[in-house]
């Protein structure tokens, strides 16, 4: 199954997916993904659109960063500014709960790369957590970061270890899990279901279908598969480990917000439902996995 753009001013994926090789060395074809949402939110900034992360653009300056394919995909830029927004206000309504309920926000930042959402939201305690390569980059292109840095896999035991705020935090996992399957996205939440305390997590999930993509503007689906490991909470819900649906957020719906802004630099055909970010919570008193 082909991709086609849902936006008229991107073009059709007929060249070969640029590869990013001067600062990946040691990285999987996964984490080397990071530079999407660092470019599209750096671009989206430059337009003066529905975000404003000038440490991306900082951080993409610095790295001396073109893809020729970024440039003209502007669908995945709708697409990855949108779904930065919903985590932003996730984020922002976390620490006004946390806040007004006397507790330190606890945000841990899953899949880190170079994500910047840490220094929009400098209030809370963070903890980033990626694999080695990545996070070496990281340290080396986010100087500002108070976060503790924590290197490991999401998936094996042990990267839960250095995380001392274990009650009430915010989980956030994006453009991490539909990279995988499902029996590996079951073991991530059976983590958490076993070492967090009434968590929420936050993440964004593809349809299944995606997980036969051949071609795609952007990511290199020959040497990063989407397997789409979740479609949806109830996929997690299934899980059976004690978590439930708190909200979905339709990038659809984000669109609609700034319509009147967004409709002058984007020409939408349409939007796939199933993109969506996603919040669930392990309830509290839920039996933890054996």
């Amino acid at each position: 199954m082909a991709f086609r753009s849902r936006t008229l001013n991107s073009v059709s994926p007929d060249a070969p997916v640029e590869r990013e090789s001067r600062t990946t060395e040691g990285m999987t074809d996964i984490s080397r993904t990071l530079f999407l949402p660092l470019f599209f939110r750096a671009q989206e900034t430059r337009e003066g659109g529905i975000i404003n992360d000038p440490e991306a653009v900082r951080i993409v300056d610095s790295l001396g960063y073109e893809n020729r394919n970024f440039i003209l995909d502007r669908e995945m830029q709708l697409i990855m500014a949108l779904r930065t927004e919903v985590l932003d206000g996730i984020t922002a309504r976390y620490i006004a709960d946390c806040r007004r309920q006397g507790h330190q926000p606890v945000i841990v930042n899953l899949g880190a790369g170079l994500d910047t959402r840490e220094q929009r939201f400098p209030e809370a305690q963070w903890y980033q957590v990626d694999l080695d390569a990545p996070m070496r980059l990281r340290s080396r292109y986010i100087k500002s970061s108070r976060a503790t840095h924590i290197t490991g896999s999401i998936f094996e035991e042990g990267w839960t270890r250095d995380i001392v705020h274990r009650d009430h935090a915010l989980l956030i996992v994006e453009g991490v899990l539909m990279y995988f399957d499902t029996p590996t996205v079951r073991r991530f939440f059976d983590i958490v279901a076993r070492d967090f305390h009434s968590p929420l997590v936050a993440f964004d999930a593809l349809a299944r279908r995606y997980s036969t993509l051949q071609t795609h503007q952007s990511v290199d689906v020959d040497r990063a598969p989407f397997r789409c490991g979740v479609s949806s909470s109830a996929d997690v819900v299934h899980f059976g480990l004690g978590f439930a649906p708190v909200a979905e957020y339709g990038y659809y719906q984000a669109y609609l917000a700034h319509a009147d802004e967004l409709s002058q630099r984007y020409r939408v055909i349409r939007f796939d439902a199933t993109h969506k970010v996603y919040l669930v919570k392990r309830l509290a008193g839920a039996v933890a996995p054996a």
